[in-house]
């Protein structure tokens, strides 16, 4: 078994690490990994019903006890003068 590298956070940061091992997707898994109260989403944020899936089920096996909501976003604008 190999010994994980030693990070100084000087020479060699967690960021330097991260990035060089963290693959696209990751981060959700992260996120997740750090076992948060909550996590809101926007809904237009995802391209598909089985991506909103996903997230939830990242959730529920790393974060159990994170309340996960995915929230409509809508911008209006009022164009009535006063």
């Amino acid at each position: 078994m190999q010994m994980p590298e030693m990070l100084d956070n000087v020479s060699k940061t967690v960021r330097d690490d991260l990035t060089a091992t963290i693959a696209r997707g990751d981060k959700l898994s992260v996120a997740a990994a750090c076992k948060p109260l909550r996590a809101v989403f926007r809904d237009s944020g995802f391209t598909s019903s089985p991506e909103k899936i996903n997230v939830f089920e990242i959730f529920k096996l790393l974060a159990p006890n994170t309340t996960v909501k995915v929230i409509r976003w809508k911008i209006e604008i009022n164009h009535e003068r006063h």
